[in-house]
C-alpha cells in the first residue's frame, strides 16, 4: 500500500504540478495536513502504554539510546565526512534520519511476524514517539545551527512546532482522555498516513515546476551511500548492544527493528517546518527519509531471519511472542 501510494503520488506531482504549486503558494494547506496528523496521532496513541515499557527496563534503556543518542552521533559523522566530497545541502536528510524517532507500524508488525516481545516493540515505539516529538527538532536544530545553517530562525521553528505539532498533539491526548480512550479504535489512521503523501506531493510538485529537480536528482549520488552506511551501522549497533546486554531473545528481535527502523510520519512534517520556503531542500530529506525506510525493513528482517535460523540449529527452543 504505501508503496503504491508514493508511486501515485509521484507520478501525480509530474503530471499536475500546478495543482501542487497552487496549494504550495497558498501555504496553509500544508500546515493543516500537519495539524491533523499531530492531532489525530494524539487521539490513537495511549499513554498508558509507555508506563507498560517501563516494565522491561533494560530493554526501554537501550531502545531509547540507541534512537535518541546513538543514531544522532552516527549521521552527524557520517554528514560531516560525505560533506566534504559533495554538496551539503544534498545531505540534509542524513540529520533528518538520525534524528527522528522509530516507527509506528512496521517495526511493530515484523517484531510480530518473526516472534519478538511484540508488547515491548510496541510500548518501545509509542514511548519514542512522545519523546520524539519534543527531543527531536531540539536536536535537529542544535545540529542544522552549529554544522549547517538554521534555514529557519530559532523563534520561528518554535512556534512552528507549538502550533503545527505539539498543540494539536495535545488537543488529541485531551479528546482521547474526555472520552475515556473510547476514541482509540473508532478514529481511522487514513489522515495521519495520507496526510505524508500530501505533503510530499506539494514539495515535489514545487520542485518539479522549478529548475531544482534535475540538480536534486544529479546530486544523489553520496546522499544515498550515507543513508546506507547510516542504516548498517545503526543495525550492528543494536545487534552488538542486544547481545552484551544478555537480553532475551525476543527482546533483542524488538531491539532491532525499534532501534533501527525511522519514521517518516515526523520527519517529512518537520522537513515542511524547516524548510517551509526551500522545497528542494525539503524533498531531498523525503527522498533519503523513505530510502532508509526501506532499506531499514529489509535488512532487519534479513538479520532476524539469519538469527533465528542459527537459533533453530541451536535447538535452543521456539521465540516466544508477547502481544
Amino acid at each position: 500500500m504505501f508503496i503504491i501510494a508514493l508511486t501515485l503520488t509521484a507520478l501525480c506531482a509530474f503530471l499536475f504540478p500546478s495543482v501542487g504549486t497552487f496549494l504550495y503558494q497558498l501555504g496553509f494547506v500544508v500546515n493543516l495536513c500537519i495539524m491533523a496528523m499531530y492531532f489525530f496521532l494524539g487521539i490513537v496513541v495511549d499513554i498508558k502504554e509507555v508506563k507498560e515499557s517501563l516494565s522491561e527496563k533494560k530493554l526501554f534503556f537501550i531502545t531509547q539510546v540507541c534512537i535518541f543518542i546513538i543514531a544522532p552521533i552516527i549521521a552527524l559523522v557520517t554528514f560531516l565526512v560525505l560533506g566534504n566530497y559533495c554538496s551539503k545541502d544534498s545531505l540534509l536528510g542524513l540529520i533528518f534520519i538520525g534524528c527522528v524517532p522509530t516507527t509506528m507500524t512496521s517495526c511493530i508488525m515484523l517484531t510480530k511476524r518473526y516472534q519478538g516481545n511484540t508488547a515491548a516493540a510496541l510500548c518501545n515505539a509509542i514511548s519514542s514517539q512522545l519523546v520524539g516529538i519534543f527531543i527531536t527538532p531540539l536536536i535537529i536544530s542544535f545540529i542544522l545551527k552549529t554544522q549547517y545553517q538554521l534555514v529557519q530562525p530559532w523563534q520561528v521553528v518554535i512556534k512552528n512546532l507549538l502550533m503545527r505539532v505539539i498543540i494539536p498533539f495535545s488537543l488529541g491526548q485531551l479528546c482521547n482522555f474526555l472520552a475515556k480512550g473510547k476514541l482509540n479504535k473508532r478514529v481511522p489512521n487514513i489522515i495521519s498516513f495520507y496526510g505524508i503523501f500530501v505533503i510530499i506531493y506539494i514539495n515535489f510538485s514545487q520542485v518539479v515546476s522549478g529548475n531544482d529537480f534535475n540538480a536534486l536528482i544529479g546530486n544523489f549520488k553520496l546522499p544515498i551511500v550515507g543513508t546506507c552506511i547510516i542504516c548498517l551501522l545503526q543495525l550492528c549497533i543494536t545487534l552488538i548492544m542486544g547481545k552484551a546486554t544478555h537480553i532475551s531473545f525476543g527482546n533483542r528481535i524488538a531491539l532491532i527493528f525499534t532501534g533501527t527502523q525511522k519514521t517518516i510520519g515526523l520527519g517529512i512534517p518537520l522537513s515542511a517546518i524547516f524548510f517551509t520556503n526551500e522545497p528542494s531542500l525539503g524533498m531531498g530529506v523525503n527522498m533519503l527519509l523513505i530510502i532508509y525506510y526501506f532499506l531499514a525493513m529489509v535488512f532487519t528482517s534479513l538479520i532476524v531471519k539469519i538469527l533465528i535460523a542459527r537459533r533453530k540449529k541451536t535447538d535452543i527452543g521456539p521465540v516466544v511472542s508477547k502481544v
